[in-house]
């Protein structure tokens, strides 16, 4: 176990990295689901009450609902994205910081990334390890839970 984590240290720093890729695209569809909410038109038995009976509401409340439920999603979104870019300001001026771009945000590998900045792929990990080492402490102080 401790030679899995020596092989990968920065695990927790590359899984915040995807899951930002994930929310950034996240947040273009549910903006795009925002502008033309669609509701389901159908009721099943499960959701009838102890009564027998179902409170249906009219469509323009639903869609008012539904409006809401996915602002709340896209907003939840946006906080992790924005703490994400709090921690990677907190590195921009470093001459390096291109590695990290590269890497993690537009989802390069290693090899691709050495070939663009035309460096080996040594330096590439080297750099990477370094800058995610410094990326450590600016997601434990945004609170990440991964830490």
């Amino acid at each position: 176990m401790a030679e899995k984590q020596k092989r990968n240290p920065f695990k927790a720093e590359k899984e915040i990295f995807e899951v930002y890729r994930k929310y950034k695209k996240r947040i273009k569809i549910l903006l795009k689901r925002l502008e033309n909410p669609i509701l389901v038109k159908g009721y099943s038995f499960d959701k009838l009450g102890n009564s027998g009976y179902m409170e249906v509401k009219a469509d323009i409340e639903r869609i008012s609902e539904l409006r809401l439920r996915i602002i709340n999603d896209i907003n939840r979104c946006e906080e992790f994205v924005y703490r994400v870019d709090s921690a990677l300001e907190m590195i921009k001026e470093d001459k390096k910081y291109k590695t990290i771009e590269l890497r993690f945000i537009e989802d390069k590998t290693a090899e691709e990334t050495a070939e663009i900045l035309k460096v080996s792929t040594v330096t590439i990990n080297n750099d990477e390890n370094r800058l995610l080492k410094e990326l450590r402490m600016h997601f434990k102080i945004q609170n990440f839970s991964y830490f």
